[in-house]
């Protein structure tokens, strides 16, 4: 696409000036060069000519459906937030499985699942980052734990959903038959993975 000399301006109206300015904060380092306009809940955004300015346009609109799913009202009972907007919106210590995400919030009693880039649930997106954060404190300190990756995250799953700190989640899944320490002292799973997952929504009255 070659640079023309006129610009395009998107208007965008948010429910309250609040949930526009937070949109702004999340989409703006994605676009290069734009310019804003805010009155409220009402966004003017200016996107200046150039050979990036449709694919800047369609990050928007990208973003902004996106940012939508995830605050508009639930279809069927079930938000559609996206990952990439849920992690970036959260203060993690480290990275984080979307899917343990999902496994935290499903024993919590929400819906959860991870389809196609979205993690759809009857989780608000405030409680998901909520969860994201916490999930992502104690997977820090399960990392640390001599044990096997998948031993880990279900410690800080389980962690995330008690309350508790990660030694704690520890002895409770070995008491309850769900890890094992190996010859070396390493924690391992003593079933698969999704069979723990089963037996601790039993645990948590799921």
């Amino acid at each position: 696409m070659r640079a023309s000399g006129k610009k395009r301006v998107v208007a965008i109206r948010f429910s309250s000036s609040s949930e526009a300015a937070e949109f702004l904060e999340h989409a703006l380092p994605r676009i290069r060069g734009a310019a804003v306009e805010q009155s409220g809940a009402h966004v003017k955004v200016a996107l200046p000519p150039s050979e990036a300015a449709e694919e800047d346009y369609r990050r928007l609109m990208a973003l902004l459906r996106q940012w939508r799913l995830s605050r508009g009202a639930p279809r069927r009972g079930a938000y559609r937030h996206s990952v990439s907007l849920l992690l970036s919106s959260a203060k993690l210590e480290v990275a984080v499985p979307p899917a343990a995400i999902a496994d935290a919030l499903s024993l919590m009693g929400y819906e959860a699942r991870v389809e196609g880039g979205y993690l759809v649930t009857s989780a608000s997106f405030e409680k998901a980052v909520e969860v994201s954060e916490r999930f992502s404190r104690l997977y820090a300190e399960a990392l640390r734990v001599p044990a096997a990756p998948l031993p880990k995250r279900l410690a800080a799953v389980w962690a995330t959903v008690r309350g508790c700190g990660v030694e704690g989640a520890f002895g409770e899944l070995e008491r309850a038959g769900l890890v094992k320490r190996d010859a070396s002292g390493r924690y391992v799973l003593a079933a698969s993975y999704e069979e723990a997952l089963r037996r601790l929504r039993q645990l948590a009255g799921r």
